[in-house]
Parts: structure tokens; C-alpha cells; sequence
């Protein structure tokens, strides 16, 4: 695979949808922390309105409301402390998100490297020197030397390794797969 590892990590950290999820969950905490914390301080409400009486004079009114925090450590504190708590929690969640996610990711990546190797010794080892096993005990069975059930073997073991190349070549691609969901690269044209 032409793709480096350290690659592979850094659009996984970019594209992953679990850890843009945890990321928005670490934005949200942190508002509903700093919210917590404004609780603190006094809420003021300022209005103010006009009735119209008909034929009476016009009327106007104007209000001012403070709401004080006077017990502050019953309510507030604990507030804070469980959005804060809530905050270390989601950050928590973002980091183990990010190593499930890279250990999902050099699994895949090494999962595909292995099968890749594989198809590679049957391609190029494997299937040849079955398929010549087989080509020198085609002529034996004609001349007698070699009994039906040697060329039969010969050309089962043939297909069995043929089968075994397909087996490894899905495995690659399902590898590849993975790692695309995982990262949001098009690896299909690397190889």
C-alpha cells in the first residue's frame, strides 16, 4: 500500500464521524459548563410597555427585576461541579473514541498489508508450482506412472490454492473497506 500509517491517523482524526460526535459533545459540555457559571451572578429582567385607555390619559410603565443568587453554594456549586464533571467526562469519551479509531486503523491497515502479501506468494509461488505439479503429472498418468488419484490431487490442490488467492484478495478489499470508512480516503486507486 502506498498510504503511510501516520496518513491513515490523521484523516481517521479529521473525518471520523465518532470523533466529530464526541467533539460537538465536548462543545455542548462546555456551553452548559459556562452557563453553570453564570449562575453566579444576578439575573435583571428590564421592561417597559405603553396602554393606550381610549379617552384617558396614555399610560406607560417601566420595570426593573434583580434576582440575587443568595444561596449560591446550595444550587450553584453543585451545578458547576457536575458540568465540570460532565466536561472531564466527554473529554474522556473524545480520547478513547480516538484510540478505538486508531487501533480500528492500523488493524485494518495490517490486515491489508497481510493479505496483500498473501495474494502476492499465491500469485507468484504458490499457484505456479501447482499448476506445474499438475502439468508433470498429466503426462505420468498417461504413461502410467502416476495413478488418477495423484492427478486428481494435484489438481484439487491447484484449485484449493486458487480459491485460497480469492479468499485473501476479498479480505484485502473488505481491509481496504474499513479503512475507508474509517479515514475518508479513496484507497481502491493507490494500489
Amino acid at each position: 500500500m502506498r498510504v503511510a500509517l501516520e496518513q491513515l491517523y490523521a484523516h481517521a482524526r479529521e473525518q471520523a464521524p465518532a470523533l466529530r460526535r464526541e467533539q460537538k459533545m465536548i462543545e455542548r459540555t462546555e456551553l452548559a459548563a459556562n452557563l453553570a457559571r453564570k449562575d453566579y451572578y444576578p439575573d435583571y429582567t428590564i421592561s417597559g410597555g405603553y396602554f393606550n385607555q381610549g379617552g384617558l390619559p396614555d399610560m406607560y410603565q417601566f420595570r426593573v427585576d434583580f434576582k440575587l443568587p443568595a444561596y449560591f453554594w446550595r444550587k450553584q456549586r453543585p451545578g458547576v461541579a457536575e458540568q465540570a464533571a460532565r466536561l472531564s467526562e466527554a473529554r474522556r469519551n473524545y480520547e478513547a473514541a480516538n484510540q478505538l479509531i486508531n487501533f480500528q486503523v492500523k488493524d485494518e491497515y495490517l490486515s491489508a498489508q497481510a493479505s496483500f502479501r498473501l495474494m502476492e506468494m499465491y500469485s507468484k509461488t504458490v499457484v505456479p508450482q501447482a499448476a506445474l505439479a499438475l502439468e508433470s503429472s498429466i503426462p505420468g498418468y498417461e504413461t502410467g506412472a502416476v495413478d488418477f488419484l495423484t492427478l486428481l490431487t494435484n489438481f484439487m490442490t491447484v484449485v484449493d490454492y486458487e480459491v485460497n488467492y480469492h479468499e485473501e484478495m476479498l479480505n484485502f478489499h473488505l481491509a481496504l473497506t474499513r479503512l475507508e470508512e474509517l479515514t475518508g480516503l479513496s484507497l481502491r486507486s493507490d494500489l
